[in-house]
């Protein structure tokens, strides 16, 4: 049997300076909230293929003359026939984008805007950068 050795001797611990100070931990990162969707808004298109715009879902029935439809209205030309507009709701990526663009087009309305009208158009202006800001960017 072989004798067993002892440990070797620990080493003594100098007497140092007092250690530094910890720096205090970093705060979490904040919570990215997901943002609010932009107000709803509608892309309509007419039966002659021009689109518009609407926050308001509104396919605007008119009546429109059956000559402008194409038709031979002859002795009937004061005939109209029932219309209205194709709308869809856009997604929210294609009602920011067409929000930015309202935006800028607002702002340019604001700049060259008359008295009468410059109170409206700053106030639009304010009404589209907050949904923008607050549901686009």
């Amino acid at each position: 049997m072989v004798r067993p050795q002892d440990p070797p001797p620990r080493p003594v611990a100098r007497e140092t300076a007092p250690p530094a100070t910890t720096p205090a931990p970093e705060p979490p990162p904040p919570i990215a909230l997901p943002r609010p969707s932009p107000p709803p808004l509608y892309q309509c298109t007419a039966y002659d293929g021009a689109t518009r715009y609407s926050e308001n879902y509104d396919p605007n029935p008119r009546c429109v003359p059956l000559a402008v439809l194409g038709y031979d209205a002859g002795a009937w030309g004061a005939i109209c026939r029932w219309v209205e507009d194709s709308c869809v709701r856009l997604d929210d990526i294609g009602a920011c984008e067409v929000f930015e663009d309202k935006l800028e087009q607002a702002e340019s309305d604001a700049l060259h805007a008359f008295s009468d009208t410059a109170a409206y158009r700053k106030s639009e202006v304010r009404r589209l950068r907050q949904i923008v800001d607050t549901s686009c960017r």
